[in-house]
């Protein structure tokens, strides 16, 4: 890969306050192109290393997009570079669907004119959203409203898409269609999309790299169906769990039993 293009993130602290999060994070090039899943277990620090890339809490690190220095890029540049899309949801709204999705595009500096329209028109077919466009957002379900906020990050058309749990909300079928839907996008477009997820079957499925963070650290970062192993299955989520291919060919994580640990459960 060409020094000037990619995502390089070295030497990454980040937390909140004086609490620590993620320690001396080094990954690896990330090419134009790339769909990489962000995976571990709760508290391992996912949405903090989102956060963390995208400018929104302090961090200490060397993050670089292509050819710039994040830190470097004032305010403006830096929305029309870095799509961000936290786990909170659209907030029920009057404004119509294809609203919201205009707002956005507006505020990253795009303009209003038939390149927009087509782009606008584009996205919400690709999110099966085309018979929702003009309907109020206070009337849509919660999973359509995660799909309009993934809306308004892909009309922008980004280089770099942060997407913490874009699939949170969404039944079986369209946690797929959203995930292809997101390949097929990050490939035409060359963009990357690092994507925090709690189902490592999808990850499997869809991502071509994996992060896989534990308490704070790296534990493990490649090619998804190299990095999900046994060893670190039990390392990062103690469980006994293996992968194995479906009759379709497809790699389909499977769990033994959790390992026993000295950890006290959370109350319910």
């Amino acid at each position: 890969m060409s020094l000037e293009k990619g995502l390089r993130i070295t030497a990454l602290h980040a937390g909140y306050g004086a609490r620590r999060v993620l320690e001396n994070i080094d990954m690896p090039p990330i090419a134009p192109g790339s769909l990489v899943a962000v995976l571990g277990a709760n508290a391992a620090g996912k949405p903090t290393l989102l956060k963390a890339v995208a400018g929104l809490i302090p961090a200490q690190a060397r993050i670089r997009l292509h050819d710039r220095e994040l830190s470097q890029l004032p305010s403006h540049e830096r929305l029309r570079r870095i799509g961000y899309l936290p786990q909170v949801l659209p907030q029920p709204s009057s404004l119509l669907a294809y609203e919201l999705i205009l707002g956005s595009a507006r505020a990253a500096g795009l303009a209003h004119d038939e390149e927009l329209e087509k782009r606008i028109a584009s996205v919400l077919c690709g999110l099966g959203l085309q018979e929702l466009a003009l309907r109020p957002v206070a009337e849509l379900s919660g999973g359509k409203r995660q799909l309009v906020g993934l809306a308004q990050i892909f009309v922008r058309r980004p280089e770099l898409l942060l997407l913490d749990e874009p699939t949170s909300a969404l039944d079986l079928r369209w946690q797929m269609e959203l995930l292809a839907s997101l390949r097929r996008s990050t490939r035409e477009h060359e963009t990357i999309a690092i994507v925090a997820l709690h189902d490592l079957n999808l990850a499997l499925r869809h991502c071509d790299l994996a992060l896989i963070l534990a308490e704070g650290s790296l534990l493990a970062c490649g090619p998804t169906a190299e990095v999900i192993t046994p060893e670190i299955l039990r390392r990062a989520w103690h469980i006994e769990a293996r992968v194995e291919r479906c009759s379709l060919g497809h790699p389909v994580l499977l769990i033994d039993h959790p390992l026993q640990t000295d950890t006290t459960p959370p109350a319910a």
